[in-house]
């Protein structure tokens, strides 16, 4: 797969992490663990040691001493882990929370040697708002997995997706599996055998995701794992929330890799959802109704129905999000290693009906004229005239043409094509949707969960899930 198949979210901002724009904004990244001797440098030159789960700013510098790692969670989903004797840089970096044009991540690699799984800068038609400057060349990106490494020059090894190498010199761009060397800034960059080298402190760097609770008929651990460097696959989890006050909070999930027990956790009882958690956003299920909860294609989908829920987001004094009683749509599974050539075209084969901010249900439009296409080959997918009904209006929903495959085993996107018809409409064109899926099986199946808003209209926001595969179409 030319595009990033990240160490073993869906899925959406799960988008990378659960967060919105404003939060995203105070904080470039976060430290998930720094073992050994690990400090900062703010750009105003004070030094302070590293802290999990301490937030990094642009400017900001870490070092890391002798027998010493740091791995960084950035607010666009990025991972970042940075060997020992290392000196990293976070020259200029800026995410709303969402792509939109405006954001950058410039870095400096100045010493040692990182592995980093991209998040959302630098996909999509904005690839150049990623480099990472090294004395001996300026590393770009195609939406990717890498390792890199100073010594005696620079040597920068690909897992997924693609990697430009940049100096003096000219240009090279390594593939997956291939590796790059560049001595100096007068040489041209060339392809080598031997791999970049880095090494991770003992069950601390990118370990296991668990999804607790989930059994076999024997009664072993279901729980979904992460899989080792350079292999795709993994769990996927993604969900949109409505206020049950009208207002319309929504928070998308995303694929997630190197996650550990404490920082996210799905509890399960057969399809449906009793609780998540992400770093510090959390949800439970409480006395709300589970509705709806199925399995389609690999994944399984649901509805939670207030009152009864509660979630909250970035659990500060006080929280930054905190719902009481949301409604909220959810679809997870296990992301599958994806093709490499060719393409597929796949149509609805199951998923929940809409609902809106007023907790009212709705109806997915059958047989359904939708659409999901990828095309492995270029590293893209589409949908079109994905169609639902509730509270007096039908919205029809499109990707807007091709977008770039996001990789890690999953497809994420936002602001797609929104239109509405019926007396339910507050608008009829140019409605805000955004939606996020994921990937199983190689590609034959994808759990799209939509979210699009129409704050003009009493529906203000509608939520659901859709599956897609090569089956019949079921509803």
């Amino acid at each position: 797969m030319k595009c990033i198949r990240i160490l073993g979210v869906l899925l959406l901002a799960l988008s990378g992490a659960f967060a919105s724009a404003e939060v995203l904004a105070q904080a470039a990244a976060r430290i998930l663990f720094a073992s050994g001797n690990v400090s900062i440098t703010a750009a105003n030159g004070t030094t302070r040691p590293a802290q999990r789960n301490g937030d990094l700013a642009s400017g900001d510098a870490i070092a890391t001493g002798p027998n010493s790692w740091a791995q960084l969670r950035f607010s666009d989903g990025a991972l970042t882990s940075l060997q020992p004797d290392t000196n990293f840089r976070i020259d200029d970096y800026r995410y709303q929370g969402r792509p939109d044009g405006s954001e950058r991540g410039f870095f400096s690699l100045l010493k040692g040697a990182m592995r980093t799984v991209t998040g959302a800068i630098g996909h999509g038609s904005q690839r150049n708002n990623y480099r990472v400057d090294t004395p001996t060349a300026t590393i770009g990106i195609r939406g990717t997995e890498y390792l890199a490494s100073l010594a005696n020059g620079l040597t920068v090894s690909v897992g997924n997706g693609r990697v430009a190498l940049l100096n003096d010199a000219g240009e090279l761009v390594l593939g997956p599996g291939q590796t790059g060397f560049v001595r100096d800034r007068r040489t041209l960059p060339s392809v080598v055998i031997r791999k970049a080298a880095v090494s991770a402190p003992a069950a601390q760097e990118f370990n296991r995701f668990v999804a607790a609770e989930q059994r076999n008929s024997e009664g072993g651990s279901l729980a979904l794992t992460e899989h080792g460097e350079g292999v795709s696959g993994g769990p996927a989890f993604a969900a949109a929330l409505l206020s049950s006050t009208g207002l319309t909070d929504q928070v998308h999930g995303a694929y997630f890799p190197g996650a550990t027990s404490s920082e996210f956790q799905l509890v399960t009882s057969g399809t449906t959802l009793q609780s998540f958690r992400y770093f510090e956003f959390n949800g439970n299920l409480g006395t709300a109704n589970a509705a709806q909860q199925g399995s389609a294609g690999g994944m399984s989908y649901g509805l939670w129905l207030s009152p009864g829920a509660t979630v909250a987001a970035f659990n500060s004094a006080p929280p930054h999000l905190a719902m009481t009683n949301p409604y909220m749509s959810y679809v997870f599974g296990t992301a599958g290693a994806l093709a490499t050539t060719g393409s597929v075209a796949l149509v609805p084969i199951g998923g929940t009906t809409p609902i809106n901010a007023a907790g009212t249900t709705g109806t997915f439009i059958t047989p359904s004229p939708a659409t999901f296409n990828i095309n492995f080959t270029n590293d893209t997918y589409n949908f079109s005239h994905l169609q639902f009904a509730v509270g007096g209006a039908t919205y029809t929903m499109g990707s807007g043409g091709d977008q770039t495959l996001f990789g890690e085993s999953r497809i994420t996107g936002s602001n797609a094509l929104g239109s509405c018809t019926g007396t339910g409409c507050g608008a009829t064109t140019g409605l805000t949707s955004n939606w996020t899926g994921l990937i199983v099986n190689g590609g034959n199946n994808v759990g799209l969960n939509y979210a699009i808003k129409d704050p003009l209209s009493s529906n203000k926001a509608v939520i659901g899930v859709q599956v897609f595969g090569a089956g019949p179409v079921v509803q």
